[in-house]
């Protein structure tokens, strides 16, 4: 008999330890292969390279691959770990390290095969219910069946890597074993981590994403680098922080004295028996509960809030404004008027801004506090009374932080006498997002003794209630003023347009990352799964010669059940402390806030959460029960 046929008859006689393993490879192939196909659908071919939604879909096939690698190789970490009895007893019968390598290698093979066929097969079953979801989420575009023959292709050659590496790798993790030790795996007890090295990755991380921060050369390639390095940091501060609660319980319960009182010394036990095994499991989910959290809230509040981020970013359903003297500017607006006067809310004005003649079109813009007030009455801002030396900077984009008034409108009024003195800061924008780098509002006063040294841009502003679903107006709007942009002789800009590009950006974005939240949490339950499931049949040998010197039935399942609270709550604790830190942080450099959609999702986290621990631990625990006791009783 070969080794391939011996790994072959492996896994068909012994299919109740190879199916959870096969069935992890299984569907990793599959959530690959519906971002594959959804990506390279012929709708989105004509997608600018450059685009958001462009790059949400690479990114989507990248973190699918990332976590298909990261668990796969978790997975077969613990499928090993369960079969070391069984390569301690080929090696004692006169196998070879060299024969264990290819025998554990041609097992993942035909694993990694059928789990291809397999991920690629149940993916084409349901592509067209994928399809007909994503359509409906993301709305505006039409996506029909096709056989996609290509991500077919890509999915054979991406994930045929992914699982040759991780048969290439597999052997590795068992190679420098004893017999002994591949004969006793489940039996010895793990060694707690030095201390040492956690703090050391935590420093290192950190100072790795401080320096970052300060970097000013290559600061897109310095920022690609961050992210994995920050999740490195927030990994090892989540590994320290239990195993120091872990040591610090410890220390308290034998000060108090009561470390030996009721089941607290059996349930200690069975923690730090497995204390590598238990922090890796619990730090690999807390980041990703972290993770999936945050970035559902993100989405969701950012699909539910793309109406006011557009507004915020333009305040205007249409602005129109001439570049030449060729542009016939008083029938474009009149244009323009005709088209959407008749809508509600409709009202117009003309807004004038002032800039020093430069060449650098750096566009520093000014105007005197009677224009402002204009503008603020038609935008329902808060008007302004200044006088003299005061003056007020407006922002030029929506997440301004610099209300400085600029140094050429300083040295441009002192030369009239005036100190120009900052009294009030405006954060609404009263033009386009980044079009303006900022506005200074000054008196009349002033502005008069420096009007001559300026010149003027007039822009048109119109305004209506119902902006977001005038498709029909908008479009032939755009029609007339396209060969004048493409001449710079005038630009035409739509709220609707913007409002439609980033709703369906972001409806795609939450679709995908949808998807693969909702991967990373059933990754998160296959974690904690196997982990239960690769040492039952231990566990139960264990309880049994514990309840053979007294342990009681209750006692058992408390024991059971506040092991897996500890192992589902845990994570789970620390990955909404993520949540809410990010939150915190990201509110300070955001224009719509997350905090509302941040508290309703925390409180359908820790309901569905409860289910699923109560779930687990009502199945673990007669699991269990019918292991230690005869059928149960």
């Amino acid at each position: 008999m070969t080794l391939f046929n011996l790994a072959w008859k492996n896994i068909i006689r012994d299919t109740k330890t190879y199916i959870y393993y096969f069935m992890n490879c299984a569907f990793s192939v599959f959530i690959f292969f519906l971002f594959t196909a959804l990506a390279g659908h012929p709708v989105f071919k004509v997608i600018d390279t450059n685009s958001a939604m462009w790059y949400v879909l690479v990114t989507a096939e990248m973190i699918s691959v990332c976590f298909s690698l990261i668990f796969i190789t978790y997975s077969v970490k613990n499928f090993l770990k369960a079969r070391g009895k069984q390569f301690g007893i080929i090696v004692i019968h006169g196998g070879t390290k060299k024969q264990l390598n290819k025998l554990i290698f041609y097992e993942n093979s035909v694993i990694g095969f059928g789990a291809i066929v397999s991920g690629i097969l149940i993916g084409m079953l349901f592509f067209k219910i994928f399809l007909s979801a994503a359509e409906r989420v993301i709305q505006g575009v039409e996506l029909d069946f096709y056989f996609p023959l290509t991500a077919i292709v890509t999915t054979i050659i991406i994930m045929g890597i992914v699982f040759l590496l991780i048969s290439l790798i597999a052997p590795r993790l068992i190679r420098k074993n004893k017999v002994v030790h591949l004969i006793k795996v489940e039996e010895i007890a793990e060694k707690m981590p030095k201390r040492i090295w956690l703090y050391a990755t935590f420093f290192i991380s950190t100072a790795c994403i401080i320096a970052g921060v300060f970097a000013t050369d290559h600061g897109d390639i310095v920022s690609f680098f961050l992210l994995p390095v920050a999740v490195v940091a927030v990994a090892s501060f989540m590994c320290i922080v239990v195993y120091e609660g872990i040591c610090f319980y410890i220390f308290t319960s034998k000060s108090k004295g009561n470390y030996y009182q009721g089941v607290r010394l059996l349930l200690l036990s069975n923690v730090t028996n497995k204390i590598r095994t238990n922090l890796q499991l619990i730090t690999i989910s807390a980041v990703l509960y972290g993770i999936t959290f945050l970035s559902v809230i993100l989405m969701v509040s950012a699909t539910k809030h793309v109406k006011d981020l557009v507004r915020k970013q333009c305040p205007y359903a249409y602005i129109y404004s001439s570049w030449s003297e060729q542009a016939d500017t008083e029938g474009n607006v009149a244009f323009i008027e005709q088209r959407i006067q008749d809508e509600p809310g409709y009202k117009t004005m003309k807004m004038s801004f002032w800039e020093k003649d430069n060449e650098d079109m750096s566009r520093i813009m000014i105007m005197p506090a009677n224009m402002y007030n204009q503008i603020a009455e038609f935008s329902k801002y808060s008007k302004v009374q200044l006088q003299g030396e005061a003056a007020m900077v407006v922002a030029g984009d929506v997440l301004e932080k610099n209300f400085e008034i600029p140094e050429v409108y300083t040295e441009m009024c002192q030369k009239l006498g005036y100190q120009l003195q900052r009294t009030d800061t405006q954060a609404n924008l009263i033009g386009l997002d980044g079009y303006f780098n900022s506005t200074t509002v000054v008196s009349d006063e002033v502005f008069e003794g420096i009007k001559d040294q300026l010149i003027v841009k007039d822009f048109y502003a119109f305004d209506v209630q119902n902006w977001t679903s005038l498709h029909k107006e908008t479009d032939e709007m755009y029609e007339r003023f396209l060969p004048l942009r493409d001449k710079q002789e005038a630009t035409f800009i739509s709220d609707y347009y913007y409002y439609e590009t980033d709703k369906l950006a972001k409806n795609l974005i939450l679709y995908i990352g949808s998807i693969l939240c909702f991967s990373f949490l059933l990754g998160i339950t296959s974690f904690i799964y196997s982990r239960l499931y690769s040492t039952m049949e231990k566990e139960c040998d264990y309880y049994k010669n514990i309840v053979k010197i007294g342990l009681a039935k209750k006692e058992l399942k408390k024991v059971l059940n506040k092991y897996i609270e500890i192992l589902m709550w845990t994570p789970f604790v620390l990955g909404l402390l993520f949540l809410w830190g990010g939150i915190l942080i990201i509110d300070k450099m955001s224009v719509i806030s997350n905090l509302g959609t941040g508290i309703i999702c925390t409180v359908v986290y820790i309901v569905v959460q409860g289910l699923m621990v109560l779930l687990v631990k009502r199945m673990y625990s007669k699991k269990i029960m019918e292991g230690v006791y005869e059928n149960g009783t």
